[in-house]
């Protein structure tokens, strides 16, 4: 493609296969290498982006009368020989050194250029290189920051596609073509007419750890996975105060990337009690119907739900976010939109990638299970489940996320208890924020105590590495470990802040919906079982209703009433109805119902298969 704005005497120099390298504007003097993919051998070196002084000259005819747009559009062009280069294989190529003539993108030539600490890169074939034009870009660098991590272990073929997986995240059809895809980001100018698709606060993170020395690898790659991940996040009310600030503010890598509480302060320091409405101008989302949607659920919430929301300063929702979680850096809750679809067409928004940490669970010899109840029946269908046009049902939604909202609300409650809001500083930012922890309370007052569970912790939740024994264990073992102990759930083990989490989410789901929580330990089906279904899961050890034993029940009441102050729920806590074991030596599913002997029970599993609901919460 012919930058655009180029007097038509300048159009046949720009048809012989160039490279143009740009950060926010053409960069010049940059050595340009371009190598093999992993390989460190050098079919082209020794091509330089031409000076500014030797543009000038080469043009000093016309240079005086072209205005600066034009001047820059011939700036940080290399010429490239790419004829032994073959068509299909896959080249890296990267700039190193070498001055942007614009780094503040004003579209001028800067009086003091501004010079590059780290090498830019992009991903291309020998096709590609011989095109008319193609730039090493932020988005190339950002792409290839990703995809770096993985090439040993993906093919060349799996590389493109992952390539222009990413490239549609970015940019829309700037080629215009007809298709989004790799080559639009190979064309992309910050110049050109085709934006970028998300917050102008991303690029320009990515652009300062090209240039600073002070931002290192790891900083780097953060900048790139922002400027990918969050490329579809827009404010939901573009109206709102804070609309500017929402997506940066929920995204910072270093200490200057943090917002103070004057720029972003916490709900609660604007709304004692909030409502719907002080809620939604705080929302990110990534797709339109999320907006609507998150609002109707919020409607349908209990107050309490609402009230936690005084310890948030934004909330984002996406379709990539996978595992959901609480940020107290920026006091930000980022969720999953799997929990908010309603139809087939709302669940196309959503990623199929799975929750990482599954994998940690093939180290062991058990499965963790999980389910809501309401008698004896599941409290809401698994996420899967839906009517024969593919939607699901509204109620069902607003269950499974009030499951979700407690528990990541109490991460944030934790964090900035609402009795202690007054003492945040405006000048002050989440981050620097040192509020007491009632997690920290609780751990210190009614500790957990098994040293066996808090290693088998470190490898389901963190991935550590299980010594020989916690490999090992079988589901009675762990339940032995566990049945004793002061926990509701094994995914406190992960830390004082899940521990407090889980405590709470399984409180309120009783206390306003009166949903009872299933656990169970149980054995693992064969690696090549194809379809696991719920005969394949056999409990060793299960409860409902843990909460209310009596080595639990006091840390839940330390819990509720340290998140939620204005609450006196001791009378409800304390009439919980009795804990009961979930029979033994019965498939996962035929064990929810308790009124039936195990022979009729068995008939109703039939050949489900298991729940992706009934595995680790995909959510931390």
């Amino acid at each position: 493609m012919i930058p655009k704005r180029i007097p038509v005497l300048l159009v046949p120099l720009l048809l012989a296969g160039c490279l143009q390298v740009e950060v926010n504007g053409p960069v010049t003097s940059a050595e340009i290498t371009i190598t093999p993919l992993r390989s460190a051998r050098s079919p082209v070196a020794g091509v330089e982006t031409r000076s500014l002084r030797a543009v000038s000259e080469q043009y000093a005819e016309n240079w005086s009368e072209w205005n600066d747009r034009t001047r820059l559009a011939l700036l940080g062009v290399a010429d490239l020989d790419a004829g032994e280069l073959a068509d299909d294989k896959l080249y890296l190529v990267t700039a190193g050194g070498g001055q942007d003539q614009d780094a503040n993108g004003d579209g001028r030539i800067d009086n003091v250029p501004r010079g590059l600490a780290r090498s830019m890169h992009a991903i291309m074939t020998g096709a590609q290189l011989r095109q008319p034009l193609v730039r090493v870009n932020l988005l190339t660098e950002a792409i290839y920051q990703l995809v770096a991590e993985e090439l040993d272990q993906i093919s060349n073929p799996q590389v493109k596609r992952r390539l222009s997986e990413y490239a549609r995240k970015l940019v829309g059809d700037v080629n215009r073509d007809g298709q989004r895809d790799y080559e639009d980001v190979l064309q992309w100018s910050q110049a050109g007419n085709s934006p970028y698709l998300g917050e102008e606060i991303l690029l320009q993170r990515m652009s300062r750890s090209i240039y600073d020395p002070f931002y290192g690898a790891e900083q780097i790659r953060l900048d790139a996975e922002n400027l990918v991940d969050a490329a579809s996040w827009f404010p939901a009310d573009r109206t709102s105060p804070y609309a500017d600030l929402l997506v940066g503010c929920a995204t910072p890598i270093v200490v200057e990337d943090l917002c103070r509480f004057r720029e972003l302060p916490l709900i609660g320091q604007q709304a004692a009690f909030p409502g719907v409405d002080d809620i939604m101008p705080r929302l990110v989302v990534s797709h339109d119907w999320m907006i609507g949607r998150f609002r109707e659920l919020l409607q349908a919430m209990p107050a309490d739900l609402l009230l936690l929301f005084r310890s948030v300063a934004a909330v984002v929702i996406g379709g990539d976010v996978r595992p959901a979680f609480y940020s107290g850096a920026s006091a930000t809750i980022f969720l999953d939109g799997d929990f908010f679809w309603l139809s087939a067409e709302e669940q196309a928004d959503i990623s199929t990638e799975a929750d990482f940490r599954l994998e940690f669970a093939d180290q062991v010899a058990f499965a963790d299970l999980w389910r809501y109840v309401a008698g004896n029946e599941r409290a809401y269908p698994p996420a899967d489940e839906t009517d024969l046009f593919g939607s699901r049902d509204f109620q069902d939604v607003v269950s499974r996320s009030a499951v979700l909202l407690f528990h990541e609300l109490a991460h944030a409650a934790d964090f900035f208890r609402p009795q202690f809001l007054d003492r945040l500083s405006p000048g002050g930012t989440p981050f620097e924020t040192s509020l007491p922890l009632l997690s920290d309370e609780l751990l210190e007052r009614r500790p957990l105590r098994s040293a066996e569970l808090a290693g088998v912790g470190q490898v389901l939740y963190f991935g550590a590495e299980p010594t020989e024994a916690e490999s090992s264990y079988t589901p009675r073992q762990i339940g032995a470990f566990f049945d004793p102990d002061r926990a509701s759930d094994l995914y406190a083990y992960a830390s004082p802040r899940e521990d407090l989490a889980m405590l709470f989410e399984e409180a309120m789901m009783y206390l306003h919906f009166g949903f009872r929580r299933d656990l169970a330990f149980t054995t693992v089906p064969p690696e090549d079982t194809v379809d696991r279904v719920c005969e394949d899961f056999v409990v060793g050890y299960g409860m409902r209703g843990r909460l209310a034993t009596e080595q639990v029940l006091p840390r839940a009441r330390q819990v509720v009433a340290g998140l939620l102050p204005e609450r006196s729920y001791g009378a409800e806590l304390g009439s919980l109805p009795q804990p009961v074991p979930l029979r033994t030596d019965t498939d996962w599913c035929s064990s929810i119902d308790l009124g039936q002997p195990l022979s009729a029970r068995k008939s109703l599993s039939g050949s489900r298969g298991l729940s992706p609901d009934d595995w680790r919460r995909p959510y931390r």
